[in-house]
């Protein structure tokens, strides 16, 4: 959904639906539509049903928690590890072996959570 600022003006108008002669005199079906007149240019105002409206709101919601998960399900690599913490491989090993840090292993390949890397970040300050 756009929102518009203080330029933007509103011009109202009306579009013949359909023309007719009922008894010799002239029927215009005209429906009423606005049209919006902003920087960008002129475009037709389609007011939002509720359900549209209730759909575009959950969508913004659903994107959201999307969003959330992947930051929470976020993988460092062994090597952004090391990078992290100026360590070597043999102290993160180490650490595995402690608990202090939970692999997932991946078609040969090491990860770790971006939340467990974070914990302990914090847990060292």
């Amino acid at each position: 959904m756009e929102i518009y600022n203080s330029l933007t003006f509103v011009i109202p108008y009306y579009l013949l639906l359909h023309l007719t002669s009922v008894n010799n005199k002239l029927l215009f079906i005209m429906k009423p539509k606005l049209m919006l007149v902003t920087e960008k240019g002129m475009q037709e105002f389609i007011p939002l049903t509720r359900y549209e409206e209730l759909q575009m709101r959950f969508e913004k919601l659903s994107n959201e928690e999307k969003t959330q998960k992947e930051e929470k399900e976020k993988l460092y690599t062994m090597t952004k590890v090391l990078k992290i913490f100026k360590t070597s491989r043999p102290t993160i090993y180490a650490w595995e072996k402690k608990g202090i840090l939970h692999p997932i292993r991946i078609e040969g390949r090491v990860y770790f959570k971006a939340d467990d890397v974070d914990k302990m970040i914090d847990s060292k300050r």
